[in-house]
């Protein structure tokens, strides 16, 4: 098995939904369907293609955008920091709209690379009370113990670079941002 190949072992139908996400990963997006104004990436694996389709990436990405003032970190969201975005549809860009710029406030930036997105499905399929009867056991074990991340809304979060998304559409409704 390479990476970025099915698990062995599937059924007929869960071979069907890995092939029809890896179509989808893989499909070009358009304006006509959605695809910006302002984006990053026309598909997903322009950005998740190391050493396959949704693995990491090697291209460079500012995008986001804070400014730390007396001792405090702004996200600078209303002057579109919180995901800058680096491209513009071919007719807005004829029409004048250009790429987000670093907003002129911004005193720091995040610079990153597409994580890896092998096994999310998997990590998924965990039941998120298995996650808390892990990290119970560990606490009361006196060790090194985990964690289980929590959301806004009182549910684990495992997603994201800072484990801050609940789901895996979660995860990938904010990178579509």
């Amino acid at each position: 098995m390479r990476p970025g190949d099915p698990l062995p072992g599937l059924t007929a139908a869960e071979r069907g939904r890995f092939l029809l996400g890896k179509a989808l990963f893989e499909r070009l997006a358009t304006a006509d369907e959605g695809l910006g104004p302002l984006y990053n990436a026309d598909r997903c694996s322009s950005c998740h293609d190391q050493p396959a389709v949704g693995g990491g990436g090697d291209r460079i990405l500012v995008v986001k955008a804070t400014a730390f003032e007396d001792g405090r970190c702004r996200d600078l969201r209303p002057e579109g920091g919180d995901n800058i975005q680096q491209r513009v549809t071919p007719l807005l860009e004829a029409l004048g709209v250009e790429p987000e710029r670093i907003p002129p406030s911004a005193t720091d930036t995040v610079r990153v690379t597409a994580p890896p997105l092998f096994g999310l499905g998997l990590l998924e399929a965990v039941p998120e009370e298995a996650l808390v009867s892990m990290a119970r056991e560990q606490a009361a074990g006196g060790v090194v113990s985990g964690r289980v991340p929590g959301s806004s809304t009182g549910r684990s979060a495992r997603f994201g670079r800072k484990g801050d998304a609940v789901s895996v559409a979660d995860f990938v409704d904010t990178a579509l941002r």
